[in-house]
Order: structure tokens, then sequence, then C-alpha cells
């Protein structure tokens, strides 16, 4: 079985040493595969069919890696045949949950034909060091995983037995497999909770609630207006009764800081209209405080640093493809390409502080193509452009493709820094951005507002959410970060205060 090296390192990259840990307690597995391995276990001997649940442990790890590999490639365009998706697995999992013989357990798993396992193994990357083996489901059952495909949140909610083509809900009665998870568990959440940022947000978190009947009446306006599906409104429901719970169970709290420094929370998974309609702080109305054009305000900062990493304006001395010095020009005088890319990056600039980014390349693409797209569609489009490699579908893309010509004669030294960024891979400069980002939110803008404020703070990537009393002062102390750390554009503060018939009322302020 092949696999593509590239999406095996970004799967590695979203996983922890364990899945989900508020839902520890739940196993997922197909019903066909369910059903198959109940059948075959009437020939396994005493102490494996005791130890049923191991087995069934083992494929829903799978299992739960299928569907994150399936979500990731849907979000980052990655063209893969799924016929040949293998998922790595770190043999330190089944080790520490199972113990020494786990072996035994995969053994017979690949002897009911269910599942297969490489016999080579993969490294992980820089930031996830270690290696593993590719397990994947065997032909005859990957056609029951694929067709049963579904969300995080609806896995969560432990409500997925009601999908239409069903999928097996099996709690952990086996009381050692049980209290490994559990001790996994609450080894996950005090690993978290170590980091000083990650407790006081987790915290804060503590503070906040979700209105539940109000995201039902939005969601149920969404579904009516075709925005999102049925089955979506009830994935979006069970992340709020998820959150809620929290007073009841502390695995209920999501809060987790990936490789690249952003931070996960059950907020962060919400639909923005949820986040700015129905969160409260204490009970109070609360206010998302938003960068305009981040990531491309971020790219800014990205580009700034790397002109600065000329020694003499000559050469570059630290690259970000491994320490390489690598020239960014062809030929010609040096000085002339690095005063061609100062006056680039400083066009680029006036679009950033002007708020008319994206604007500007929806313009171009709409005259160059005769077309009428909007915003939201150009920016998704823009970002695609920046971030992904060559995987993304050909289809589209025409809309990419005038996107990249307009990098290529407005900011043609730009254009190619970026591409000698993601030189060494691509998902490097997206990385560097969220490692902006980060700096930003939790070194500089979370930091000031709880010593200035001390008011509760949640975070969402390149936002954050506070009590509205205290926004106007918040929104200042992130409009002040951003121009000490020289990123070329300011907030926005945005609520949507109520549902009124089939359209939303807004009170929305830009401030420069």
């Amino acid at each position: 079985m092949s696999s593509n090296f590239a999406l095996s390192l970004r799967i590695l990259d979203h996983f922890s040493e364990s899945d989900s840990h508020y839902s520890f307690d739940k196993m997922l597995v197909p019903n066909r595969i369910f059903d198959a391995m109940v059948e075959k276990s009437e020939s396994l001997d005493g102490v494996h069919k005791k130890n049923f649940e191991y087995l069934v442990y083992i494929v829903n790890t799978v299992y739960r890696r299928y569907q994150i590999a399936f979500n990731l490639a849907l979000k980052h365009h990655w063209k893969i045949d799924i016929d040949k998706w293998a998922v790595p697995i770190y043999s330190k999992i089944y080790d520490r949950i199972i113990g020494s013989n786990y072996l035994e357990y995969v053994h017979i798993l690949e002897e009911w034909g269910i599942i297969g396992r490489s016999r080579s193994y993969i490294k992980g990357s820089k930031d996830i060091p270690g290696k593993c083996k590719h397990y994947w489901f065997t032909k005859p059952f990957l056609t029951y995983v694929q067709r049963y495909l579904h969300t995080r949140a609806q896995e969560e909610a432990g409500d997925i037995e009601k999908r239409q083509g069903g999928v097996h809900v099996i709690m952990a009665t086996n009381q050692f497999l049980y209290r490994k998870l559990a001790d996994r568990a609450e080894e996950v959440h005090c690993e978290q909770m170590k980091l000083p940022e990650i407790k006081e947000l987790y915290e804060d978190l503590t503070h906040f609630s979700v209105d539940e009947e109000k995201s039902y009446d939005i969601l149920g306006e969404m579904v009516s207006s075709g925005a999102i599906t049925a089955d979506r409104m009830t994935s979006e429901l069970n992340k709020v009764r998820l959150f809620n719970s929290y007073a009841t169970d502390k695995y209920a709290l999501y809060c987790k800081r990936d490789a690249y420094g952003r931070v996960h929370t059950n907020i962060t998974q919400m639909k923005k209209e949820i986040r700015k309609n129905c969160i409260t702080c204490d009970g109070k109305k609360t206010v998302e405080i938003d960068i305009k054009s981040s990531q491309g305000a971020f790219l800014y900062r990205v580009l700034d640093r790397y002109i600065s990493n000329f020694d003499d304006r000559e050469h570059i001395v630290i690259s970000y493809t491994g320490g390489i010095a690598e020239p960014y020009w062809d030929g010609g005088n040096k000085w002339d390409h690095i005063q061609d890319f100062l006056c680039e990056l400083d066009a680029y600039r006036t679009l950033l502080v002007s708020g008319h980014l994206y604007e500007y390349f929806l313009e171009y693409v709409n005259k160059t193509l005769h077309v009428n797209v909007d915003r939201n569609k150009v920016k998704k489009e823009f970002l695609t452009c920046l971030f992904c490699g060559r995987f993304y579908s050909r289809k589209k893309h025409k809309l990419v493709a005038a996107i990249q010509k307009l990098w290529q004669e407005k900011f043609p030294n730009l254009y190619k820094a970026i591409q000698i960024i993601k030189r060494g891979h691509y998902s490097e400069l997206a990385h560097e951005l969220q490692r902006t980002e980060s700096h930003l939110i939790f070194s500089v803008v979370y930091r000031r507002i709880k010593d200035e404020l001390h008011c509760p703070v949640c975070t969402v990537h390149d936002s954050i959410i506070v009590a509205a009393e205290y926004a106007s002062r918040a929104k200042q102390i992130f409009d002040d970060a951003l121009k000490e750390l020289q990123i070329p554009t300011f907030t926005e503060q945005e609520q949507m205060e109520a549902l009124i018939g089939d359209t939303f009322v807004a009170d929305k302020t830009l401030t420069s």
C-alpha cells in the first residue's frame, strides 16, 4: 500500500498522542466493520475474546485518523487517491493503552482482513519527532469507511449512530482499558495545564457560555436559507452543548496549543454567527475584535523580516529553506533588485493600511475574467494561492491563475520571495504566519489585556472576545500592539445584536 509522504506529515502535525481527550470513553467504528468483528470474534480464544475492546480500540484509532485526514484534504485542497490512503499511528499509543502485547491484537485484525500495516517506518516532522508505521483499512472495508466519513463534532457528541449509514458508538466497559484511557486523558490535560498561558486561557473559558436557544434559532435560519445543511446544524448545536457542559465535565473544555503556536478551543471551532451572537461572559454581552485582512498583514511582516535577513543587502544569510544562502534574483544589479523589492513591499503596505487589499485583487479578477465574484471568494483563493502547493484542483482555477498573474505583474519580487520561503515545504509560509499571529495574540495582546483590564479573554486565532464593557480599551490595546510590531493593519469591532426576520442587525466599527 503506497501512501503520500506530505499527507502523512501533515496528519502527524495535527495529532497529539491521543485523540479528543474529552471523549476518551467513546470508541467509534462503522457498523459494517463492527458487525464483521463481532462475527469473527467467535473464533477468538478466551483471553482475546475477553479483551475484544482492544480490537475495537485499534480500529477506532485508524478510523478517527481517516476522519481527520479526510477533513484536512478538503481544507487544503489535497488531491489524494482515497484508495491509497494510509494513516500514521505511533506504536507507543497502543503500547501505552493496550500494553506491550498490542501486536497480538494488530495481527488478529490483519488476519481478519480489516486493516493493513506497513512494514517500514516514516519519520515525524521537526516539531513532532519520532517514527511510526502506516495503517489502513483493506479495500473491502474501505468502501464503508469512505461512505460514513463525518465531522469531528458529531463524533464527540456521541449522536452519530443516528446518522444515515451508521457508526457504532462503543462505550469503554473493559475496566483496564477504561482506566488507561482515562489516565491518558488526565495526562494530556495536565500537560496542557503546565503551559501558563494555556492554563490561564482555560480558566478564562469557564467565564464564557453560549446561548443554546439563540444558537438554534440562528442555525435554523441558516438551514432555511441554504447556507448550511440540517446535519451541519446538528453538529454545530452539539459543539454548543459540549462547551456548556464543562461545569460537570472538565474534559468538555478543549484548549490546546499546536506545534506552530495557534491555540484551538471549543469556541474557535464554532460558526462565526454563533460567536458573534450567542456568547456571553459572566452573563454579559460580548464583542469580538478582529484584524482586518489579518493573513495579508502577517504576510507583510514575514516579508519585511525576510528582506531584513540580508547581509549588506547582498545575499540571504538566514532563509526559510533551512539556513541555505540563496539569492532571490536571477541576475543584474543586486541593489536594484532590493530597491524594487522594497518599493513593492511599500505598495503592498499601502493596500493593507487602506483596508482594500482583497478589493484590489477582486477588481482585477472581475475585470480580467469578466466575472462577478464576491470578496469572500477572492479572499479564499488569495489564501489558496499563497499557502497551498500544487495539489489544488485545476478545475477552479482560472481564478487562482488570475491572482497569481497579478502577483507576478505587480509584486514580482515579493512573489518570488514567497516561492523561496515555500521551497523547503509549501506549508512553511502558513506556519510562519501562524507563529507571527501567535506572538501577537498571546505574547502581546492577550498578556496586556489581562495585566491592564484584569478581565476574561477568549482568543479565536487572530481575534479576541471580551465583555462589551471592556471592548473599547481592549481594542485600543490591540491597535497599539499592531503598530508596535509594525503590522500595517487595524482592528474591526463587530457585534451582531439580534436576528430579525431573515436579516442580521450589526453594529460594526472600523478604526484605522
